[in-house]
C-alpha cells in the first residue's frame, strides 16, 4: 500500500484500473458512484462520533475503510482505519486529532482523481 518514499498514496488508478479489467467507463462510473455517495456516508460517521455512539461508529468506520480501499483510495482508507483502531482500544483520547483527515483525505481523493480528467 505504501509507494517507493513509505507514503500512503492518495488514489491507486492503476491498481483499480487492473482491477476493473483495464476498462476506463467502468473506473469512471465506479469512482463517481464513490465520490457521490461517500459525503451522505462519511456524514453517517460523523454524526455517530459526535452522538458518541462508538459501536457504531466503530462499525462505520470498518465499512469506509474497507469501502475506500477497494476504490483504490489508500489514504482516507488509512484515516478510517486509524478510526476503527482507535476506537477499539477504547482510548478515544486520538478521535479529535482524526476528525480533520476524513475531510481532507476525501478532499485529496476528489483532487487526485479530477487531476486525471
Amino acid at each position: 500500500m505504501e509507494n517507493h518514499s513509505g507514503e500512503i498514496p492518495i488514489f491507486d488508478r492503476l491498481g483499480l484500473l487492473e482491477t476493473v479489467g483495464g476498462d476506463e467507463a467502468i473506473l469512471e462510473d465506479l469512482v463517481r458512484l464513490f465520490l457521490d455517495d461517500m459525503p451522505g456516508e462519511i456524514g453517517l460517521f460523523m454524526g455517530a462520533i459526535e452522538r458518541g455512539d462508538l459501536t457504531e461508529a466503530k462499525g462505520l468506520a470498518h465499512k469506509l475503510k474497507g469501502a475506500c480501499r477497494n476504490m483504490r483510495a489508500f489514504a482516507i482508507g488509512e484515516v478510517f482505519f486509524r478510526f476503527e483502531e482507535v476506537i477499539k482500544s477504547g482510548n478515544t483520547n486520538g478521535i479529535d486529532e482524526l476528525i480533520p483527515q476524513v475531510e481532507n483525505g476525501f478532499m485529496e481523493f476528489q483532487r487526485a482523481f479530477s487531476a486525471l480528467d
